[in-house]
């Protein structure tokens, strides 16, 4: 390995959202709450920030207000990064969707079915592989990568196992240098080590 793929940088960024879902079978509250890192600096810097925009009913949803949801109605939500530094970057985001039972339903876990909290991902834009969506194209400065999804469904077919009910999505962004290094994201060296977070999507 050569010496300038040794000095890739790397910031990590991470965005929990969390609902409880399925109050009496039929409505579920959604909420959502933001945290990132900071920027590391080496001949340059590389930052980014998370961009989490959510729409219910025409109405902005401010990160971290509880909203009632239907089952089968689908959220306006999207997640999306900002290249804040002045080097270009290589992108991925991991996305894990985590549904704990309660009540009668606890001991009943090996019939969750994370499938029915679903996402309309962009595929065009951002490449699947080994547990995370990596975006394709270096993300120059002050550019935004293009949203890796624009809605979140829960189905109607979440039925009483789900009844008060939590589901966890966790989205963590990383970046590393895209400058001298690779060919594209999934090329690139210097991703931190894959996390031990549960779930997945």
């Amino acid at each position: 390995m050569n010496a300038n793929k040794r000095k890739v940088i790397i910031t990590g960024i991470i965005m929990c959202v969390t609902a409880a879902t399925f109050l009496f079978s039929t409505y579920a509250y959604f909420s959502d709450s933001l945290s990132t890192g900071g920027s590391v600096i080496y001949a340059g810097t590389t930052s980014a920030v998370i961009i989490d925009n959510t729409v219910l009913n025409g109405e902005q949803i401010p990160a971290g207000t509880p909203i009632r949801i239907m089952p089968g109605q689908t959220v306006n939500k999207s997640v999306t990064a900002k290249n804040t530094g002045t080097l270009p970057i290589y992108v991925r985001i991991k996305l894990n969707s985590d549904i704990t039972l309660s009540g009668n339903a606890v001991g009943r876990e090996a019939e969750i079915d994370n499938s029915l909290v679903s996402f309309d991902f962009d595929t065009l834009n951002w490449q699947y592989s080994n547990g995370y969506y990596y975006y394709k194209f270096p993300l120059t400065a002050g550019k935004q990568s293009p949203d890796l999804f624009t809605t979140v469904k829960f189905s109607e077919k979440m039925g009483n196992l789900y009844k008060d009910g939590n589901i966890l999505l966790t989205v963590r962004v990383e970046i590393v240098q895209a400058s001298g290094n690779g060919t594209d994201a999934t090329s690139a060296v210097g991703w931190a080590e894959p996390s031990a977070e549960g779930g997945g999507v």
